[in-house]
């Protein structure tokens, strides 16, 4: 029924759409300055933690990385 459908923006999506990212930090209270330097680290780490393990939800992460940075 509804192909070609596509659901995006979810924290499981590795790795994220840059403005799915963006706009999410914005509705949490944040900058769109906060929410590109969550990306471009996490972009360049290959959206891999620290165990060098692929990350399974970017929000989550997101979360984990505000809360370090507060």
């Amino acid at each position: 029924m509804n192909e070609g459908f596509k659901n995006e923006g979810f924290g499981k999506d590795i790795p994220p759409c840059r403005t799915h990212v963006i706009a999410w930090f914005i509705q949490m209270g944040l900058t769109e300055k906060t929410a590109l330097e969550f990306y471009n680290h996490y972009d360049k780490c290959g959206w891999s933690n620290r165990a060098n393990k692929t990350i399974k939800n970017w929000k989550m992460t997101a979360w984990h990385w505000i809360w370090n940075k507060i």
